[in-house]
Order: C-alpha cells, then sequence, then structure tokens
C-alpha cells in the first residue's frame, strides 16, 4: 500500500490509479511516491498476469486422505494414475482380502473408482 501527499497537506492512500489525479492542480507527489506506486502497480499486473492453477482431482483426493492421516499407494502407469487403498492402511479399515482403486487419467481427472476382493 503507497500513500500520495497532495500540496494542501492530505494526503490518500493506494490504489485507486494514479491515472484518476493526473491534471489535478493540487497533485505533487514526490519522486519515491510515484516510484513506490509504480512498483505496487507492477505488482498488482505480475500477480494478475499469473495464472493460479486449479487443483487437479488426483491432488484434492491426496490432500484429503493427507489431511485425515491417511496415505494412499500412489501408483504411476502411462494411463495415468491409480490411488490404491485397502484395510492394511492407517486409518482404512474393512474386512480382510477388500481393497479400492481410484482411477485418474493423465491430467490428474478423476475417472473411477473400483472396489474388489
Amino acid at each position: 500500500m503507497g500513500k500520495v501527499t497532495f500540496k494542501n497537506g492530505t494526503s490518500l492512500e493506494f490504489p485507486p490509479s494514479l491515472e484518476s489525479f493526473q491534471g489535478s492542480r493540487d497533485f505533487e507527489p514526490h519522486e519515491c511516491q510515484v516510484e513506490e506506486f509504480a512498483a505496487s502497480k507492477m505488482t498488482k499486473e505480475a500477480i494478475k498476469s499469473t495464472q493460479i492453477r486449479e487443483m487437479t482431482d488426483l491432488e484434492k483426493f491426496l490432500d484429503l486422505y493427507k489431511s485425515v492421516g491417511v496415505e494412499p499407494e500412489v501408483e504411476a502407469h502411462g494411463a495415468g494414475t491409480t490411488l490404491n487403498l485397502d484395510n492394511c492402511l492407517e486409518g482404512i479399515d474393512g474386512y480382510h482380502g477388500f481393497y479400492t482403486k481410484i482411477y485418474f487419467d493423465q491430467n490428474g481427472k478423476f475417472l473411477s473408482q473400483g472396489i474388489w476382493e
């Protein structure tokens, strides 16, 4: 956050944009204030230009399991990734010999879940 000081002693924290004050007779910012504003504006533009990538389904599943203390076995293969969960894992319970596999494509998009004996 920056600040512009006017001749009459009042000041304004910015942003708003510097352009909205140009043409005002009272506007005469100090050089360091203009540089600070420019740096602030460049930072905002850099943030806007950085795309925030949405989490894949695979990342969401892994985060969910890990958040409750379960570490699924992750198997990467040519078609994508599989999460393997069976009753040998801490936090997973069920009949002996039953297990579940959760399938994701190469981009981490959920495909299906199977439960087998």
